[in-house]
């Protein structure tokens, strides 16, 4: 299980905010697949689940 935390609602001053903006969540389920295929050919199954954790500013600010 993977948790991507992407979205524009992170403060400015949070060093996690460039590390959640290197790849987009369908990225990260190409990179994720591509390793458990790479898992199978060696006999061992992996399956790839996602929690989209991400926040998105302006929904934020239209709840608030």
């Amino acid at each position: 299980m993977a948790v991507y935390f992407g979205g524009s609602a992170w403060d400015t001053g949070d060093s996690r905010r460039a590390k959640s903006a290197r790849r987009t969540r369908e990225q990260l389920g190409e990179e994720l697949q591509a390793r458990a295929a790479e898992l199978a050919e060696r006999g061992i199954t992996a399956h790839v689940c996602i929690l989209d954790a991400s926040l998105d500013a302006d929904e934020l600010a239209e709840k608030g």
